[in-house]
This record gives C-alpha cells, structure tokens and sequence, in this order.
C-alpha cells in the first residue's frame, strides 16, 4: 500500500476503463494527461508519494498558461485515477478532494452555421480524423450528447436500419434508446465506414 508504482495504477485505471467500454479516444487523451503529469513528478515516483501540494503546483504553477478548463480538466482527470487508487486500496485518501476548482467564465455558446460545420467535417475527413468526425455528427445530426458519442462503438451505430442505439450503460438516464440516423449524417457516416475499411 502506498509504495505501488503511480504509473503501474495508471495502468490499471486505463484497463479497468477499457473494460467498462470507454472509447479508443477516451484513452488516448487519458494517456496524454497523464502522461504529462508523470513526465512532471517522475516515472518511477509511488502513488504514496503523491501530496495535494504537488499535485496544486503541478497544475497551477506547472500549467499556469493554460486556461482555467483545461485546469479543472487535469484536476477532474487525476481525481478519477485517486479515486480508483482509493477504491483499489492503494491509498487511503484523495490527494485531489480538497484542491479549489479554478473558476470557469461563463462564455456565450457559439453556434456553428450549417456552412461551418460542413467545413469542420470536411477537414476531419481530410486529415483521417475519422473517430472525430463520427462523434461531430452524431452530435450534429443525430441528437446523441458528447458524453455518449464519445462512449458508443461502432456496432452501436445501424446503417442499415439507420439508427444509433444508445444502451443503457452509456445513456445519461440509463435508459435505452433508438436515436434516428437523417440522410446527411447517413452520407458522412458510410463515407466514414468505407474509409475506415480501407485505412
């Protein structure tokens, strides 16, 4: 207890989010986030060693260019990992719980026009951002929430009957639904299917 490698319950964070159905892109940006912390406390530092005055320096002085999102976002992102450490008994306490939330303006929400938009997937489908652009437009055109895009796989997604299922598991009620796919999205989405065959 105390002395297990921070990146070795990184690891084991990562699988357990795996197992439970967290996205390829829920991964890559975990890795990334935590990757960075590790780069900044060292490799081979115990999760034991880990103090909430660390951590504070790490995103408030380390990250101070940063805004005040992607602030809260490391601080939301190493939470989880103490809080899986606590569940799993590698720590007794969160370092994170008692860290102040940096303050988010509120900003005005930007709407993308239709013309915008098509430029956005356009360019994701140039640059083979293929897992991003699916997330654009089931959120687009469908009706789906980021939070459960970004969750579904692809056998969610029914060209055929042109629906999305969102399973319980991943719905924000958890409820199951059918959400209906609309002939613009249907053309993205093959396009996209077709691409990623052959990729």
């Amino acid at each position: 207890r105390d002395t297990a490698k921070l990146s070795m319950v990184m690891e084991k964070f990562l699988s357990e989010k795996q197992r439970i159905g967290r996205s390829h892109s829920y991964d890559k940006a975990m890795r990334y986030s935590f990757g960075r912390f590790l780069d900044h406390v060292g490799t081979d530092r115990s999760i034991g060693d880990i103090t909430r005055q660390g951590i504070t320096d790490y995103v408030y002085g380390k990250n101070k260019h940063v805004g005040p999102v992607m602030k809260r976002d490391l601080l939301t992102h190493l939470s989880g990992l103490f809080n899986f450490a606590v569940k799993e008994d590698f720590v007794e306490k969160n370092p994170v719980e008692k860290i102040d939330r940096p303050t988010v303006p509120f900003q005005k929400p930007h709407v993308l026009s239709p013309s915008d938009f098509e430029i956005l997937l356009r360019r994701c489908y140039v640059n083979h951002w293929y897992d991003r652009l699916t997330i654009y437009v089931l959120v687009g055109f469908c009706g789906i929430r980021v939070e459960e895009a970004s969750r579904l796989r692809w056998t969610n997604i029914d060209l055929q009957r042109q629906i999305v299922e969102v399973p319980a598991t991943v719905a924000k009620k958890a409820s199951f639904r059918n959400n209906r796919i609309p002939p613009n999205a249907m053309e993205w989405l093959r396009a996209v299917k077709d691409r990623r065959r052959t990729g």
